[in-house]
């Protein structure tokens, strides 16, 4: 499938496991440059070792509840790609707390 992304730049969130992992592979797939974040730099690293396209690809630990991190990757991302022009907003956290009555 072509869907005209090469040259493009992607920050996909939560890019370590499962539907982030997923559009990682497919974005590069593609043809684009992909950053990515996620909490576990162990699990980043693994991600990036294994990509085809690797070159292509931005890793950084991050956790997208924290704003410095975020502005730290998005400024990776500029730095090495020169911007971007999509945002896959996969990951996110929750604060649960108990109901109160």
């Amino acid at each position: 499938m072509d869907l005209s992304l090469s040259g493009h730049t992607y920050l996909v969130t939560g890019g370590s496991s499962g539907i982030g992992l997923a559009t990682v592979r497919l974005l590069l797939a593609e043809g684009a440059n992909v950053a990515t974040c996620a909490r576990d730099a162990s699990r980043l690293a693994a991600v990036h070792e294994g990509a085809p396209g690797a070159k292509r690809l931005l890793t950084t630990a991050a956790d997208v509840r924290d704003r410095e991190s975020m502005d730290r990757v998005i400024a990776a991302a500029d730095d090495r790609f020169g911007g971007l022009d999509g945002l896959v907003n996969n990951a996110g956290g929750s604060r649960m707390k108990p109901r109160t009555r």
